[in-house]
């Protein structure tokens, strides 16, 4: 199973927003378990530094986005999601090309916090506390009471900088 993470989980994610950090948390524990694939727009990074650097040192954003790339896959934007989006003529551009992204890699949902900005899509969308709902109803688990342990995270340090995640192209 696919999740593409909106910008706005990214945002709570990265930046440990409360009360969402939690909910974002919880679905990077469960992809550390195996429940599903996480995935972001490349795109998304950008806008994620952009809102993220008034308040928190870059270098600090910059080593969390490395942490991250051992269990986020990435998915490029090119110039035809661009091209798609525009046409599709959605109210927030940005939804839009994170729907284009969602598309390409054929995701099962988009996860957000912003479900209204996703009505036009043909991809389910859930918010980061509906997924931990479905987690414990679905599957009867649940990753809010999990932590991952001090050795889970020097493992990732270590790998961090020396090896790349898969980075989806476009197919055509």
């Amino acid at each position: 199973m696919k999740l593409l993470l909106d910008t706005c989980v990214l945002i709570d994610y990265f930046g440990r927003r409360e009360p969402f950090f939690e909910a974002c948390n919880s679905l990077r524990i469960a992809e550390w378990y195996g429940e599903f694939e996480l995935w972001a727009s490349a795109k998304s990074f950008t806008d994620v530094f952009y809102v993220l650097s008034r308040h928190i040192p870059a270098a600090d954003i910059q080593q969390a986005f490395c942490a991250s790339a051992s269990f986020l896959h990435v998915v490029s934007i090119d110039g035809d999601d661009i091209l798609n989006a525009a046409q599709a003529s959605w109210d927030d551009f940005e939804d839009c090309l994170v729907y284009q992204a969602a598309k390409k890699i054929g995701a099962d949902c988009v996860v957000t916090r912003d479900k209204g900005g996703f009505s036009r899509s043909r991809i389910s969308t859930m918010t980061p506390d509906e997924v931990g709902t479905w987690l414990r109803r679905e599957r009867r688990r649940a990753y809010a009471s999990v932590s991952i342990t001090r050795e889970m995270v020097e493992k990732v340090r270590a790998r961090c900088g020396t090896e790349s995640r898969n980075v989806q192209r476009d197919k055509r």
